[in-house]
């Protein structure tokens, strides 16, 4: 069974900040919260910091339990790419 890196991330964790950025291992990545579309979006990338990162993907999911578990889904992806 593969490890799960972000079950933590939950509807409710992502209430902590408007903009959080995190790392683990050689995946960066950066989420920030919209309220009013209540929506996550999202970017990952490696290296650098978001503003100097010339790899950024992006996505925008919704800030529920379907979007936040298609948003870990995508981390574990990303995570497995940046870290091969």
């Amino acid at each position: 069974m593969m490890e799960r890196h972000f079950d933590y991330m939950t509807p409710t964790w992502f209430k902590r900040a408007h903009l959080y950025t995190g790392s683990l291992d050689a995946l960066r990545y950066r989420f920030r919260m919209d309220e009013e579309k209540a929506a996550i979006e999202a970017a990952v990338y490696a290296e650098v910091c978001y503003e100097e990162a010339r790899d950024v993907e992006e996505r925008t999911f919704s800030w529920d339990e379907d979007g936040t578990r298609d948003l870990r889904a995508w981390l574990e992806e990303a995570y497995v790419k940046h870290n091969a």
